[in-house]
């Protein structure tokens, strides 16, 4: 991924937790991140590391290995829309 290998606040507790399969925390808001807000984060992710996979290796990737092999179904899905297998 392109920054969703770390892990993020995850829970009012401060657990961190990948962020490629959790919604994060706010503490400030005490609210977690909206549906649209994660799609929107990992969207953006899938598509970052895509571009630079392509601009170094001439090649576009297929497929796609999640950190610390986590990943949620609506991960699995946004890697699908952006065309990995």
């Amino acid at each position: 991924t392109w920054a969703s290998h770390y892990g993020l606040p995850a829970n009012p507790q401060g657990s961190r937790e990948p962020a490629a399969a959790n919604r994060g925390w706010d503490k400030t808001t005490g609210r977690y991140e909206s549906d649209a807000q994660f799609t929107r984060r990992m969207t953006d992710d899938v598509q970052k590391v895509t571009a630079k996979i392509h601009e170094v290796a001439g090649k576009t990737p297929r497929a796609w290995v999640w950190p610390y092999g986590a990943a949620s179904g609506s991960t699995l899905t946004i890697a699908k829309q952006q065309g990995y297998q």
